[in-house]
């Protein structure tokens, strides 16, 4: 299959997703606060000075999408801390592709 093929037709398939060989920029930000809080959602509040992450990445090979690109914004949120008191990240905002099969999907 060539990889801009995709491996399932392009339907809502539940997670999880395997990526491999990736290639991922991965950048520590401060939002703007005031920003975020216009696109969180009722409730969900950004840690204090709004740090997040922007990541760029071509996927070598993923499961069920094969080879893509993309990028999301995600910034630190209170309230959904892990077991290791790491933040919870909400993406606010990504695009996948060329392919039209990770772009519907998303």
């Amino acid at each position: 299959m060539a990889d801009t093929q995709l491996a399932h037709p392009p339907t809502m398939i539940e997670p999880p997703y395997q990526i491999a060989q990736a290639r991922l920029l991965l950048t520590g930000v401060a939002f703007n606060e005031d920003k975020v809080r216009e696109v969180l959602p009722p409730g969900l509040e950004a840690v204090a000075g709004a740090p997040g992450i922007i990541n760029a990445f071509v996927s070598g090979n993923s499961y069920p999408f094969g080879s893509y690109t993309g990028f999301y914004l995600s910034v630190d949120v209170e309230g959904y801390d892990s077991e290791d008191g790491s933040k919870a990240r909400y993406m606010f905002a990504a695009a996948h592709g060329p392919q039209a099969g990770p772009a519907a999907m998303m």
